[in-house]
């Protein structure tokens, strides 16, 4: 049995009455294809990301959630989706041992006793994934006097090798030189680099459009990830947008970039649509996230 035009939501256990969710759009024809990026939380929260992610897919579409954290807590899915628990469903598709195995391989009765798991050798294999910090992980912000260290400058020709350099190796599909060399001549162009003790540790482009700027491009140097450099990037981009008095700050992100996804959503930003096939390495498919300024300036006027 599969479901045709469904949101597919499988339900781990995750620790006391929290669960883990994966969110995952079925075609026509019952095939697989990842929406968004998975959450972890209590089932009425987990509801309400669905609904959300509801809203990435074709009208009609129904939503069906599977495993055995569905089952659990099957009366909260059914109020909020009836009908939506489905144990008899099966996946299809190039994700289908990452939905439908996954309760299996990372069983937390196997975990529990500290038993390996293997990982699954079928089309996409299973590889950690930490939805959420360990408890013994401090979660704190980065630390001002880091961000004090930081500054942002324009992106100047002489610095492309630096950023190319990067982008080859933060992306499988990277910019080229000339790309970058015809967007900052642009004069919408909005492009600047961070450094820290004179060492460029990031950069973004992004364009003003009229009411809007939108983000091109952000990159963290490997051996500066995880330090919040990125968060500074993205803090700044917001500023520059309300200086210019832009109404909102738009992207694309890869489905699969859940890291990015977070980042984004901490700072105000949410999924508005999909965009099919869009990065030409793996035809994977981008989420649009916007994050709406307007309500800034209503508490200012």
């Amino acid at each position: 049995m599969h479901a045709a035009d469904a949101l597919v939501v499988p339900l781990l256990p995750a620790g006391g009455a929290q669960a883990y969710a994966g969110f995952y759009r079925s075609d026509p024809r019952g095939r697989l294809s990842l929406l968004r990026g998975p959450a972890v939380g209590e089932p009425r929260a987990l509801t309400e990301r669905a609904r959300e992610a509801l809203g990435l897919c074709p009208r009609r579409t129904k939503v069906v959630a599977v495993g055995p954290a569905a089952a659990r807590d099957r009366a909260v899915w059914e109020e909020a989706f009836p009908g939506s628990v489905d144990e008899k469903w099966r996946p299809e598709g190039p994700h289908a041992c990452e939905v439908g195995r996954v309760a299996q391989a990372l069983a937390p009765e196997r975990l529990g006793r500290g038993e390996e798991v293997a990982p699954y050798t079928g089309t996409t294999g299973l590889r950690p994934l930490y939805v959420r910090r360990p408890q013994a992980v401090d979660t704190r912000p980065p630390e001002r006097t880091f961000w004090n260290e930081l500054s942002i400058l324009p992106l100047e020709p002489a610095e492309l090798d630096r950023v190319l350099e990067i982008e080859r190796t933060v992306f499988g599909d990277p910019w080229p030189r000339r790309f970058f060399e015809e967007e900052m001549r642009a004069p919408e162009s909005v492009a600047c680099v961070v450094r820290h003790s004179g060492k460029l540790a990031g950069y973004l482009m992004a364009w003003a459009l009229p009411e809007e700027l939108h983000l091109g491009n952000l990159a963290v140097a490997p051996e500066y990830q995880r330090r919040g450099v990125g968060a500074f990037l993205l803090r700044w981009l917001l500023d520059e947008a309300r200086r210019r008095q832009a109404h909102r700050v738009s992207l694309e992100v890869r489905t699969s970039n859940f890291a990015a996804q977070d980042l984004y959503r901490a700072h105000g930003f949410r999924e508005v649509m999909v965009r099919r096939g869009y990065y030409r390495d793996t035809a994977e498919d981008a989420l649009v996230m916007l994050c709406d300024l307007s309500a800034d300036r209503g508490r200012t006027a």
